[in-house]
């Protein structure tokens, strides 16, 4: 991987107290596909509504706007996403640019045609507005991100981190 890529600084820095950085969400986790999930998908869509009381602020990555507003999307996750705030697509700086394809390349990997072009973008937005966490139930997205500075987490598994924090 090139070395524009940002790595951890630290292997065993994984938690970050959400309150003090960005937590990025993918479509995916808007969704409660499981009856489990239902409540952690009602904690994130809490602590978003009441961002005075507990200082977590949520956005969703530009590009997620187009997968919630695919005619597959749920109704009740377009509902939830309308909450959240979406950053703003801008044109990018030459080093953006470097960490942007060497995301791409790195997403990829062997794969052929661009099929993980939305994840790599994903954590580019993410580490360019400088996020602590992506939230994804994405395994792949999980695996890829594993070495980059930012945490890629489940909806359970941020859960845990807000319990750790006693923010919920």
């Amino acid at each position: 991987m090139a070395k524009s890529v940002r790595r951890r600084r630290r292997s065993g820095d994984n938690i970050l107290d959400p309150r003090k950085s960005i937590v990025f969400l993918d479509a995916n986790s808007l969704d409660d596909c499981h009856y489990c999930d239902i409540k952690c998908v009602e904690k994130i869509c809490h602590l978003n509504n009441n961002l005075d009381d507990y200082g977590v602020i949520f956005q969703l990555p530009n590009l997620v706007r187009q997968e919630i507003d695919h005619v597959n999307t749920p109704e009740y996750v377009k509902r939830r996403a309308c909450d959240f705030i979406y950053t703003t697509m801008t044109p990018l700086k030459p080093d953006e640019s470097i960490l942007s394809a060497n995301l791409r390349s790195h997403f990829k990997g062997n794969g052929v045609g661009d099929r993980h072009t939305a994840d790599s973008n994903h954590i580019f937005e993410a580490l360019k507005y400088g996020a602590g966490y992506f939230i994804t139930e994405d395994a792949r997205i999980k695996k890829k991100s594993n070495a980059l500075d930012i945490r890629v987490l489940s909806r359970h598994e941020f859960i845990v981190v807000l319990d750790k924090f006693e923010i919920l």
